[in-house]
């Protein structure tokens, strides 16, 4: 069975934070904070893509292990861990019916730009732009 989850082609945002789920890699004001285990990373996909959403535990256990089964102590571990990392105010517990990711959906206008593409130079337009630069400008 493969993941029940979209392709991961793009960041979430929430609070100060940007996370890039094909990483896992977690940037708190644009500044690299926490590499994610790839479980780790995973959960907080989930709770990133069902946001204010009620999740119980078999159903997050089965988009973070849709082909395994595994103990229920391997969630919590992973819920424990990513509030020790982003805070505990994330993540809301709600008894006998599971947990619930706290941050809204950012609206568009506050997203922050994504960093441009970094610029890569060929050696043939480099070393024609130095041999120009030296030129003595008529």
């Amino acid at each position: 069975m493969a993941s029940n989850l979209p392709p991961v082609n793009n960041f979430h945002y929430f609070g100060p934070f940007r996370f890039n789920p094909a990483s896992g890699e977690l940037f708190k004001k644009n500044q690299l904070f926490a590499k994610l285990q790839p479980k780790v990373s995973q959960t907080l996909r989930v709770f990133l893509e069902h946001r204010g959403e009620v999740l119980n535990k078999d159903r997050l256990m089965k988009f973070i292990w849709p082909d395994t089964v595994v103990e229920e102590g391997n969630l919590n571990r992973n819920i424990h861990e990513l509030r020790e990392i982003i805070g505990p105010d994330w993540i809301e517990t709600i008894p006998r019916r599971g947990f619930r990711f706290l941050a809204e959906d950012p609206p568009e206008s506050t997203l922050p730009p994504e960093d441009p593409p970094a610029k890569t130079f060929h050696g043939g337009f480099e070393r024609a732009w130095r041999r120009s630069a030296r030129s003595p400008s008529p």
